[in-house]
C-alpha cells in the first residue's frame, strides 16, 4: 500500500470570502451539484446562525474591512482509514473542542493516480466562545478591554458582555502551522498510521512536486499549469527510476557479499574486478558522470545477444542501463519543460501585443 499523503496546510480568508467558501466546501448554493461531499458538520455556532454559511456571511458583513473571517485547516486523510468522516470529526474535536465555531467538510474525489483523494476542510472563526450570547452584529465587534475611570482615574476591569467575542491570537503565530501539522501527525499515530510530515529537505527527497490545482475545462489552456504538469511528471519518472536503481544496487551488493563468502571458503567465484573495470564504476554512488555512459557502447561480451551466464555481470549491465535511462528520461523531460516555457512566453507576448494594439 502506498504511503499516506503528507498534505496538511493552513490558510485564511478575508472579509467577503467566508460565506462563499463555506458554501463551496459544503456543496451548497451554486455548488449543489458536487457529489464528493461525504460529510458535513456545523459545530459551536451561536443561536442566531442556522448553519455555517449564515455564520460566515455575518462574519463577512460585520468583521472589519481588512479583517480575517476564517482560518482553515486542509489535510489529506489516509486511504487506509475505514471511516474518514468519523476520523475527521474526531480530529476537529481535538484541535478546536468547544472553543470556536466551525464547519467541517469531508470530500472524497478521484486522485491523479486513480485512487481516492479523501481530505477534510476545517473552517473556523478565530473568535473564541466564552459562554455569553451575543447578537450577530455584536459578536464580531472588538472584545471589551480594561479602561480608566474618568473620575477616579482607576483602571476598571473589562465587561466581556459589552464587547464582542475575543479573538484567540495563537492562530496568528508563525509556529502554529507546525503545531497543527504535529497534531495531525499525532492523530494518525493514535490510529496506527505512520504519517511523516517532515519537509522534503528533512526527508532527503529534494524538490517537492509543483501543485497543479483542480482539473477543469480551461486547465489545458493555462500554459503555466502545463509547465507544472511536465515538471511533476519528470520528478515522478526520475523518482521511480531512482527506486529501481536502488533495488538493482541492493541486488548487486548481495552478489558481492556472496562472492566474498565464496572466497573465504576457497570456492571458485566470478571475477567481479573485470566487470567493474568495464564501466569504471564501483557502485551507484560513482555514477557522477552519466553523460559519459550515454556516449559509451557496451562491450561485445556484455551485449544482450551474447549475454554471459555470469549473473553478476548481468546485474552490472542492468545498473548501467538503468543509469542511462534516468539520464535520458531527465534530459527529455527538461527539453519538454523548456519548450513548454518558451511556448508559454510566446503566447504571453502575443497576448500583450494584441491587447496593446486594441487600445491604440
Amino acid at each position: 500500500m502506498p504511503k499516506p499523503s503528507p498534505h496538511c496546510s493552513m490558510k485564511s480568508g478575508k472579509a467577503g470570502k467566508g460565506a462563499g467558501h463555506a458554501a463551496y466546501i459544503g456543496g451548497g448554493k451554486k455548488y449543489a451539484e458536487r457529489k464528493d461531499v461525504i460529510g458535513l458538520f456545523d459545530r459551536n455556532l451561536p443561536g442566531w446562525a442556522k448553519d455555517g454559511v449564515e455564520f460566515f456571511a455575518a462574519a463577512d458583513k460585520f468583521e472589519r474591512a481588512n479583517g480575517r473571517t476564517y482560518t482553515e485547516i486542509e489535510a489529506a486523510i489516509p486511504r487506509s482509514v475505514t471511516d474518514p468522516v468519523a476520523y475527521a470529526a474526531e480530529y476537529a474535536e481535538k484541535i478546536l473542542g468547544k472553543n470556536h465555531p466551525y464547519r467541517l467538510a469531508v470530500h472524497d474525489k478521484k486522485a491523479a493516480d486513480g485512487g481516492r483523494n479523501v481530505h477534510l476542510h476545517l473552517m473556523f472563526s478565530d473568535r473564541k466562545l466564552d459562554g455569553i450570547e451575543r447578537p450577530c452584529e455584536q459578536f464580531f465587534k472588538r472584545a471589551a478591554a480594561p479602561y480608566r475611570h474618568r473620575v477616579t482615574k482607576e483602571m476598571m476591569p473589562a465587561d466581556p458582555a459589552k464587547g464582542g467575542a475575543g479573538k484567540d491570537r495563537k492562530w496568528n503565530e508563525r509556529d502554529q502551522v507546525q503545531v497543527v501539522r504535529d497534531s495531525w501527525q499525532q492523530h494518525a499515530k493514535t490510529h496506527g498510521i505512520d504519517l511523516d510530515l517532515r519537509s522534503n529537505a528533512a526527508k532527503g527527497l529534494g524538490v517537492p512536486e509543483p501543485k497543479l490545482g483542480p482539473e477543469h475545462p480551461r486547465a489545458s489552456a493555462n500554459p503555466a499549469r502545463q509547465v507544472r504538469k511536465i515538471e511533476m511528471e519528470r520528478l515522478r519518472a526520475v523518482r521511480v527510476l531512482k527506486a529501481e536503481l536502488h533495488e538493482i544496487n541492493h541486488q548487486e551488493q548481495q552478489h558481492v557479499r556472496a562472492h566474498r563468502d565464496q572466497v573465504r571458503h576457497h570456492q571458485p567465484a566470478t571475477d567481479h574486478t573485470q566487470m567493474r573495470d568495464v564501466w569504471g564504476i564501483d557502485n551507484l554512488h560513482d555514477l557522477g558522470r552519466p553523460q559519459d555512459l550515454l556516449q559509451q557502447n557496451a562491450p561485445d561480451h556484455l551485449r544482450p545477444s551474447q549475454a554471459p551466464a555470469d549473473p553478476a555481470r548481468l546485474h552490472q549491465l542492468a545498473v548501467a542501463r538503468a543509469a542511462v535511462a534516468v539520464v535520458a528520461a531527465a534530459a527529455e523531460a527538461e527539453r519538454q519543460v523548456a519548450q513548454a516555457r518558451a511556448d508559454a512566453e510566446v503566447r504571453r507576448t502575443a497576448a500583450w501585443t494584441e491587447r496593446g494594439a486594441r487600445r491604440r
